[in-house]
């Protein structure tokens, strides 16, 4: 019997490594939330947030439909890796066990146990658009800056792209434990969310940002868009789960380009596909140096370590209605947009020098389409240590709200304290006098934790 482990890649088409599995005799897929997956931070927020939960539920409930067509059971336990693939050969012998090797260093030790159980295992890296082999240059070369190597790989491969994989099933006949991980268990039993998991969704959104709607052709110019759901694809959650490929993106997205409209806004979304790939390999290159608090070049840093303004800002009570409104955003839906990332994590690491690996942590808790080496880079970026570092770079947040919600409709949204004040005034409420928010009834809203620097 095949193993197969499930990880970030909560799908059926476009899977070879899963069909490399199936050629080898029947599979049972498994899935493992590791024992810490329920429990708190040190920081006091959750390590995974309830729509995180919730999204991912929802992708493995849709991929246990869709393999039990296929004639593949889908297991799902809480427990310790290696434990739980010991207890699970004592139902049937483990001929090989099949994983997804990606780049974070709890993975990597998650795939050491596994080596320590003595079975065969078989691996690939399937995250990324372009799979290591396809590259135009080796993972030790990758340059330091975008720009380089999107260049690199336009020149090598503009027209690649990949049909998704069709996948044979086999019959089993084994005595199959019954371990499914309930919504009650995850705590989220009737929990309601503006987003639905799994590779099904997945194609729909496809289907729907692609050909029904025709919004992609707008992307370039919406995607900083802070409210509106349509703004931008939304594929990003579908990538982090792995219930779309990027390859079965690119695939529609050329398809889409020749049968109906190529702009600006189609090649935009390929260049974003770029920078997840520019993460994921930069991630290879540099491995757990990315996670060191001075960045790539172990620069020296001095954050703050201030309670007050941790506690103040990863509750939305800074007194800027930009920061608290996305803040309010990624903690009830489990999304935050590009441009509100931008502005929280140089508020976050610029204005109130806290340690930006604290933030990186907090959105690791809550996205929904959390990636750790797309959510670690952006924050090094961020914080001015990272790729193509601007090291100075402050955002005046008050100027950003103004510029990318003209009618104050996001901070509305999420913050109903705000309500009643005029919307040209919102994003002066930081400056304006004790006097003024008496007038304006906001007393109850947070002055400002700190005066920004610019």
């Amino acid at each position: 019997m095949q193993v197969y482990l499930f990880q970030s890649d909560l799908r059926i088409s476009d899977q070879p490594l899963l069909e490399k599995a199936l050629n080898n005799g029947p599979v049972i897929g498994l899935y493992i939330f590791e024992k810490d997956y329920l429990n708190k931070t040190k920081y006091g927020f959750l390590k995974n947030g309830l729509m995180k939960r919730k999204f991912l539920y929802d992708s493995l409930y849709d991929l246990k439909i869709n393999l039990s067509n296929l004639n593949i059971p889908l297991l799902s336990i809480i427990g310790n890796t290696k434990d739980t693939l010991s207890k699970l050969s004592k139902y049937f012998e483990i001929d090989s066990i099949y994983y997804e090797e990606l780049p974070g260093s709890i993975e990597k030790k998650k795939y050491t146990q596994i080596e320590d159980l003595g079975i065969k295992t078989i691996s690939m890296k399937i995250k990324p658009l372009y799979y290591e082999n396809e590259l135009p240059l080796k993972v030790m070369n990758m340059p330091f800056i975008f720009s380089s190597f999107r260049k690199k790989i336009e020149s090598f491969s503009t027209n690649y792209y990949r049909k998704t994989t069709l996948i044979k099933h086999f019959d089993t006949n084994q005595n199959i434990p019954n371990w499914w991980v309930s919504s009650d268990e995850l705590g989220i039993d009737n929990l309601s969310s503006k987003f639905k998991g799994g590779e099904t969704s997945a194609l729909e959104r496809i289907k729907y940002y692609f050909y029904d709607s025709k919004k992609i052709l707008n992307y370039k110019f919406t995607r900083n868009g802070l409210l509106n759901f349509n703004d931008s694809s939304k594929f990003s959650m579908y990538l982090s789960h792995g219930c779309i490929s990027a390859k079965r993106i690119y695939f529609e997205l050329k398809n889409f380009e020749k049968n109906v409209k190529k702009n600006i806004s189609t090649y935009w979304l390929y260049f974003e596909l770029l920078w997840r790939d520019f993460f994921y390999y930069t991630h290879l290159k540099y491995g757990n140096d990315i996670f060191h608090k001075g960045g790539f070049f172990k620069k020296t840093t001095d954050f703050r370590k201030n309670k007050f303004l941790l506690n103040s800002v990863i509750s939305g009570n800074t007194g800027y209605p930009l920061i608290d409104s996305s803040v309010k955003e990624l903690t009830s839906t489990g999304y935050m947009s590009n441009r509100a990332r931008q502005n929280f994590a140089n508020f976050f690491s610029k204005q109130l020098k806290l340690d930006w690996r604290i933030g990186a942590l907090f959105f690791e808790s809550y996205l929904i389409d959390y990636d750790v080496s797309s959510n670690t880079l952006n924050w090094l970026y961020a914080s001015g240590i990272g790729n193509d570092p601007i090291e100075h770079r402050l955002f005046n947040v008050s100027l950003q709200g103004k510029k990318y919600d003209k009618n104050a409709e996001y901070v509305k949204t999420y913050l109903p304290i705000l309500s009643n004040v005029p919307n040209k005034l919102i994003y002066d409420i930081p400056d304006i006098t004790l006097k003024d928010r008496i007038d304006l009834k906001i007393e109850n809203y947070p002055k400002p934790i700190i005066r920004r620097k610019s």
